[in-house]
């Protein structure tokens, strides 16, 4: 699934805001209809680890576009003050 995420950011101030947008199909083969903030939060923390990226992710949101079979899931990323984050411990 982590292929098929297309990443679109920008930044906002001293953090950015980071959209992630996936087949709704691929989705739902992994989660199925649990869609909800704590599997969003789990996939944001996945694919930052995929990308090695240190950011840390807050407010994050699911939107599920069912006419567009896409997934939408965004969030806010600061880096400021960070040290290694390390996300295979806990998604949420």
């Amino acid at each position: 699934m982590l292929n098929s995420i297309y990443e679109q950011r920008k930044r906002i101030e001293d953090k950015y805001y980071m959209s992630l947008t996936m087949p709704r199909s691929e989705y739902l083969l992994i989660y199925g209809d649990n869609i909800n903030e704590k599997n969003a939060s789990e996939i944001v923390g996945q694919y930052l680890d995929y990308k090695e990226d240190d950011g840390r992710a807050n407010n994050i949101k699911i939107y599920d576009y069912k006419d567009s079979n896409i997934i939408n899931i965004e969030a806010d990323i600061s880096y400021l003050g960070n040290d290694h984050t390390d996300y295979t411990r806990v998604y949420y």
